[in-house]
């Protein structure tokens, strides 16, 4: 007796329900545990420029890290009274 095709009904994927993708769930699912991504190279090899010095002097008078009463840490422009 020939057997008769059944046309195989495919399973449509369905979006997730947070409507996000893997890699971003992953993403932040990890980031508790390794931090975000570094900026510049943690081992940085070379002179640092008076160009970065003065940057980084500037950065650290105007702004300054708060720790909010919920425990997390925040950067707040510093309060300039004179």
């Amino acid at each position: 007796m020939p057997t008769i095709g059944v046309p195989v009904r495919r399973r449509q994927r369905r979006p997730s329900r947070s409507g996000r993708a893997l890699s971003d769930r992953l993403d932040t699912a990890f980031l508790p545990f390794f931090g975000p991504a570094q900026v510049s190279p943690i081992h940085a090899v070379g002179e640092v420029s008076d160009h970065a010095r003065e940057r980084e002097k500037r950065i650290r008078t105007v702004y300054e890290r708060v720790v909010g009463p919920d425990g997390h840490a925040y950067v707040v422009e510093r309060d300039v009274t004179d």
